[in-house]
């Protein structure tokens, strides 16, 4: 193989590398925010997309959800 294919086939294993690992950098932090809830006593505690949901109805603390659908 030439010096040139070498070279080539050695980029394209770097940016392989650098995207793989951003992208498992980025899934940690997605896993991380998913795990660590925030909690709220009103809709002003929560970030404008989202909603306070109170998991039983007479509770007075409740999460910040994209999408609060009480059963």
């Amino acid at each position: 193989m030439s010096g040139l294919g070498i070279m080539v086939l050695t980029l394209l294993l770097l940016v392989s590398m650098a995207t793989n690992h951003q992208d498992g950098r980025v899934r940690r932090l997605m896993l991380r925010n998913r795990l660590r809830k925030m909690t709220c006593s009103s809709e002003d505690d929560c970030p404008d997309d989202q909603e306070c949901c109170l998991d039983n109805l007479g509770d007075t603390e409740g999460f910040c959800i994209d999408d609060c659908t009480i059963y």
